[in-house]
């Protein structure tokens, strides 16, 4: 019987409590996603002092993933991703981890302290390679701060390894969804994004 089922029987214990229990004895016990997402169900996402974002998140991500199969037979896929716009200390990244934590995939962070590189390629380099690991563990969540230091305008005069860096990313960004990674870009310039 799967956790679920046991509960069945015994609704006073929780599914991580029986699996921990089973795990215990030995016996090796995977929550499915279709478990997580109705697990998600009971307990509905939350962001106090938020409800537009909430609404957003709910409607485009957490419904989504929750009834992935109904959506793709009638063709509907989700975002590549969701750019935060607001002033400093407004929440973006608050309510992007909040995202993260509610789905319980595993989540990244991209941003240029983590992947900058004086060497030319490098920042290309490790941004490819961010983006396989969490194709690898897909479903997954990329967190990008300050989205608008590392997809800035490639504008006259800048530099080529600069700009290929921006290309680069882009094309990461425009195969996201389809390798199962949901990215969550947080700025307070948006006017700066390419």
């Amino acid at each position: 019987l799967s956790p679920r089922q046991i509960r069945g029987f015994n609704p006073w214990i929780t599914e991580e409590e029986i699996t921990e229990f089973l795990e215990q004895f030995g016996f090796a016990v995977e929550p499915s996603p279709a478990l997580k997402a109705a697990d998600n169900k009971r307990d509905p996402f939350r962001l106090h002092g938020r409800p537009e974002l909430e609404e957003f998140f709910k409607e485009y991500i957490i419904d989504y993933h929750a009834n992935k199969d109904r959506y793709a037979a009638m063709g509907v896929f989700p975002p590549n991703g969701v750019v935060l716009c607001g002033p400093p200390g407004s929440g973006k990244t608050f309510a992007a981890k909040k995202l993260a934590a509610f789905l319980g995939w595993p989540t990244f962070e991209l941003g240029m302290a983590t992947i900058g590189s004086s060497y030319i390629h490098q920042t290309s380099m490790k941004m490819k390679s961010l983006f396989r690991e969490a194709a690898a563990k897909a479903p997954s969540i990329i967190i990008i701060d300050e989205i608008d230091a590392l997809a800035n305008e490639r504008l006259a005069g800048l530099h080529d390894h600069k700009v290929e860096e921006i290309s680069e990313f882009l094309k990461l960004i425009e195969s996201a969804a389809e390798n199962g990674i949901t990215l969550v870009g947080t700025t307070n310039r948006r006017e700066a994004i390419d």
